[in-house]
């Protein structure tokens, strides 16, 4: 879930967000891009000194490690200019889905793959942010 907060006094248009999953290095030259994110796009108005939440979701599959998450935001002023604005970059953890003897995706498995979730903070596949349009 992504909050953007208009603090414009005209009103903002969320155009696309999209993301990537980096590995960890010392500086931006030792960190490598694993993985680009599906971008979606929005179209979404948001008035003068409103919120408003989207939500971005994507699947990927990816082997339990700790990576950095980059959210980015195409956003867009009354006049038509466009922006990028970095929404979130931190660590997530990829982690195995706990399984339950009562899972019938557990029996029921063609490919032999197994699932995996992304988890920030404790919370699982949520995401959430304020970012501020200036």
């Amino acid at each position: 879930m992504l909050s953007f907060h208009n603090q414009e006094p005209a009103p903002i248009t969320v155009g696309f967000v999209g993301g990537s999953l980096w590995t960890h290095g010392l500086g931006p030259q030792q960190s490598q891009i694993v993985r680009n994110l599906t971008s979606t796009r929005y179209n979404v108005e948001i008035p003068a000194g409103e919120k408003e939440s989207l939500t971005y979701t994507f699947a990927t599959e990816l082997h339990p490690q700790d990576l950095r998450l980059n959210i980015a935001a195409i956003v867009s002023d009354s006049k038509g200019n466009a922006y990028t604005m970095q929404a979130f970059n931190e660590t997530v953890s990829v982690v195995e889905a706990p399984t339950s003897l009562f899972d019938p995706q557990m029996y029921v498995n063609p490919l032999g793959r197994s699932s995996y979730l992304l988890r920030y903070s404790g919370i699982l596949t949520s995401v959430n942010l304020e970012s501020s349009f200036t």
